[in-house]
């Protein structure tokens, strides 16, 4: 990886902050200046990923929970976009969460 190498990261559940951390580190590994943001929670973070927005409440189940939740995860994904818009990374990677990630 060069040293301008720009990963963005977006993972919505615990499981996928795990492999989110686990590939961070490796990442830092391999090019110790690239640089990782993106959508994680805290093992992200601890990896030395630059949080654009914390996952914590997005995972919910049923219409009852769906709905109020709605205005929060356009929120996240909209600054999501104008992230990757603003930064170009070079590669994106979706962990899990596949109904946000696969918009």
């Amino acid at each position: 990886m060069s040293a301008s190498t720009k990963v963005m990261l977006s993972c919505g559940e615990p499981s996928g902050d795990l492999y989110a951390g686990a590939l961070t580190k490796q990442i830092r590994c391999l090019d110790p200046t690239a640089e990782t943001f993106g959508l994680g929670g805290d093992r992200f973070a601890a990896a030395g990923g630059r949080l654009l927005a914390e996952y914590g409440g997005l995972t919910v189940n049923g219409l009852a929970e769906v709905i109020p939740a709605l205005p929060r995860h356009w929120v996240i994904y909209r600054r999501l976009v104008a992230a990757a818009r603003a930064e170009r990374p070079d590669v994106f990677v979706a962990i899990d969460y596949a109904g946000f990630n696969f918009r």
